[in-house]
């Protein structure tokens, strides 16, 4: 995938209170105000006047200077600059194309290169909880347009690329997952049970009962608080394939939301089973159980439990 080359980026907002974002985002273009300078001065370059206009009409030199800046950099920016907005919870980014400012009855506006998007070059939508902060705190600009320093996080944002220390805490988390696959795999089985249990509480589900309870192995009901569906948990030591699909077959139509097979150590026969069979079955072997201990916070309880 071709990555997006820009070496500047801009943030506009789209109209006083976002009154423009919809008809900008819907209609490939990028509103702006400035509604007091004539569009054929701007297209003529009249920048002194123009200037001397908005001098006047703020009382602050320093805003003055800099709100006159931002309309010429909007008119004179080419598409090999970036331009972001918020909209929808969502980051949208666009180029703008080489034609000059126009104007209608509504507000000065540039048509954009190919578009606004709100993905990244993966396919992935901006989702404006998900970017970094320092992205995210463009939203409270209460300006019309600033420039976007914190460029290399939008790069990486709109690029689907990581940060060196994302990626260094990253290789960092891999490694104590795995090691804790290992660890998991020591517990004994009482043990073990314990720590399922704990991560499902953990994620604010309810055990309401223990269904069954044989040598290694449980078998678990939960309910979700809010919507109270009910959930089966058999967890086991030790499985095959036969022990799985019995399972599934003996509890798939009892009213049950889903149903979680956990097992930390399966036999060859399950643990090479590309499931296809069961919509609402899920099995959890000990690699995804240390990603989910590291996600509950449960890291410390299981060095305790194998030390």
């Amino acid at each position: 995938m071709e990555k997006i080359q820009f070496k500047n980026a801009y943030y506009v907002k789209l109209g006083r209170k976002g009154k423009w974002e919809e008809d900008s985002i819907k209609n490939s273009i990028v509103r702006v105000g400035w509604k007091r300078q004539n569009i054929n001065d701007i297209l003529n370059n009249n920048w002194k006047l123009i200037e001397s206009q908005i001098r006047q009409e703020m009382s602050n030199p320093g805003a003055a200077k800099r709100d006159f800046q931002m309309l010429k950099t909007f008119c004179e920016s080419t598409s090999d600059d970036l331009w972001v907005t918020f909209y929808s919870s969502k980051l949208w980014w666009c180029r703008l194309n080489d034609e000059k400012i126009k104007a209608d009855e509504i507000s000065k506006y540039r048509r954009t290169k190919d578009g606004w998007k709100n993905k990244d070059i993966l396919g992935n939508h901006l989702i404006t909880n998900q970017i970094t902060g320092r992205l995210a705190q463009l939203q409270a600009f209460r300006g019309t347009i600033c420039g976007v320093k914190p460029i290399v996080d939008l790069n990486h944002l709109i690029n689907a690329d990581s940060s060196a220390e994302y990626k260094e805490i990253l290789q960092i988390k891999n490694t104590i997952v795995k090691q804790l696959e290992k660890g998991i795999q020591r517990l004994h089985w009482k043990d073990f049970e314990i720590l399922v249990d704990l991560i499902f509480r953990q994620a604010g589900w309810k055990r309401i009962s223990v269904i069954g309870e044989t040598m290694k192995g449980v078998d678990l009901e939960l309910m979700e608080n809010i919507t109270k569906d009910r959930y089966h948990v058999q967890i086991k030591s030790k499985a095959s394939l036969n022990d799985f699909k019995q399972y599934a077959n003996t509890f798939s139509n009892r009213g049950f939301k889903k149903l979680y097979f956990i097992v930390h150590s399966p036999e060859n026969s399950l643990l090479n089973y590309n499931q296809n069979e069961y919509d609402n079955v899920e099995l959890i072997f000990s690699n995804r159980l240390s990603n989910m201990v590291v996600d509950s916070g449960l890291i410390d309880w299981v060095m305790d439990k194998i030390k």
